[in-house]
C-alpha cells in the first residue's frame, strides 16, 4: 500500500484496487476539487496495466497512464479549473512534485483572476465609453433643442416687436427704447434726435388705389428708412401712416439734414400697383433732447408738432420744433 500526503488531505489507495472498482480518477479529482481547501493534489500508481476510467466515459482514453497527480485552481473560494500531470512511470511523482503543481496552480489561479479582473476592466471600460457615447449624442440632441427655442424665442420676440406689414419696429418698442435710450443720452451726455413722419394725403391714396395701394406706399417708406438710416438709428411706425426715427447722438442740425435726404428720396420713388405707378411725398418735423424736453415723450410730442406745422404750410416739407411755434 502507498500514500502520499500533499496540502491538507492524504488522497491513498492499495496499488493493487482495480480503479473501477474503488475510487475512479475522475472522482477522485472532482472530490478533491469541490473540496474548500487551498490546494489538493492527487497522485496514484497503478500496477500492471492500467486499469478501466470507469463512470468517465467521455474522458480522452487514459490506458497508458501509470501514475498521474492533479491540483484545482481556486480563484475565492471557487473552483475554476483543475491541472492534472500524468505519467507512464509508475510511482513517477514524489511530494516535490506536488509542492510544484501546488505552487503552479496558486500561480494560474492568480493569473486567470488577473485575466478575468482585465476583461471585466475592459467591458466597464467599453460600457463607460457607449454611455459617454450616448450622453454626447443626449447632449447635442439637448443643444440642438435648444437652439432650436433659442431661435423659437427669437423669433417671436420679433413679431411681438415688429411691425408685420413694413418690417420696422412698432410702437410698444419705441415707447421701451425711446425711455432707455433718453436715460442712456442723459448718463453719457449725449444729444438724442427724433424725427417723426407721415405719408402725405394717405386717404387719397387709399382712395384712389385701395388699402393694396396703402400698403404698398407703407412697405415702401419702411424698407427705404431701413436703408438709409444708421444701425444705431431706430425707425418705428407709431400708428397709421406715421413713422418716427430715433437717432441717438445727432445734434439737431444734423438730424434735419437727415430728414430732408429721407423726404427727397422718398419723393423720388415710384410703386407698381396694377400696372399703375404710385408716387406720394411724406411731411417730417424734427425735435431733440434736451432742447425740447426733459424726457422722451415731451420731445416726442414737440416733433409731432413740428410735423404739424409741415403739414399746415403745404406737406412736402421738413420743420424743425422751436419752444416759440404754436
Amino acid at each position: 500500500m502507498q500514500s502520499v500526503r500533499f496540502g491538507w488531505r492524504t488522497v491513498w489507495h492499495p496499488i493493487s484496487t482495480p480503479i473501477s472498482d474503488n475510487l475512479p480518477i475522475c472522482s477522485a479529482v472532482m472530490r478533491a476539487g469541490a473540496s474548500p481547501g487551498y490546494a489538493v493534489a492527487a497522485m496514484r500508481s497503478m500496477s500492471g496495466r492500467a486499469r478501466s476510467i470507469g463512470s468517465c466515459q467521455s474522458l480522452p482514453s487514459t490506458a497508458w497512464i501509470a501514475s498521474y497527480m492533479g491540483a484545482p485552481i481556486i480563484i475565492k473560494d471557487k473552483v475554476v479549473g483543475f491541472l492534472n500531470v500524468d505519467s507512464a512511470t509508475p510511482g513517477f511523482f514524489t511530494q516535490t512534485h506536488a509542492d510544484r503543481l501546488q505552487a503552479f496552480s496558486s500561480q494560474a489561479a492568480i493569473a486567470i483572476e488577473n485575466a478575468q479582473l482585465f476583461e471585466k476592466g475592459l467591458h466597464e471600460l467599453d460600457e463607460r465609453r457607449k454611455a459617454q457615447a450616448r450622453l454626447r449624442r443626449v447632449n447635442k440632441n439637448l443643444e440642438t433643442q435648444l437652439e432650436r427655442v433659442k431661435s423659437l424665442q427669437e423669433q417671436l420676440r420679433e413679431q411681438a416687436i415688429r411691425d408685420p406689414l413694413t418690417g420696422v419696429y412698432n410702437r410698444r418698442y419705441l415707447e421701451e427704447t425711446l425711455t432707455r435710450e433718453i436715460a442712456r443720452a442723459e448718463r453719457e451726455n449725449l444729444p438724442i434726435s427724433i424725427v417723426m413722419m407721415d405719408l402725405d394725403h394717405f386717404k387719397k391714396i387709399n382712395d384712389s388705389y385701395g388699402h393694396s395701394g396703402g400698403d404698398l406706399l407703407l412697405k415702401t417708406l419702411g424698407k427705404m428708412m431701413l436703408t438709409v438710416t444708421r444701425r444705431s438709428d431706430v425707425v418705428c411706425r407709431y400708428g397709421g401712416e406715421e413713422f418716427v426715427v430715433i437717432m441717438l447722438g445727432a445734434p439737431l442740425h444734423i438730424a434735419r439734414e437727415r430728414a430732408e435726404t429721407w423726404r427727397k428720396t422718398f419723393e423720388s420713388l415710384r410703386g407698381a400697383h396694377n400696372h399703375a405707378k404710385i408716387q406720394a411725398t411724406i411731411s417730417l418735423g424734427v425735435a431733440a433732447y434736451p432742447q425740447h424736453g426733459p424726457d422722451g415723450p415731451s420731445v416726442l410730442a414737440c416733433a409731432d408738432k413740428a410735423l404739424y406745422l409741415s403739414k399746415n404750410a403745404g406737406r412736402n416739407r421738413t420743420t424743425t420744433w422751436t419752444p416759440d411755434e404754436k
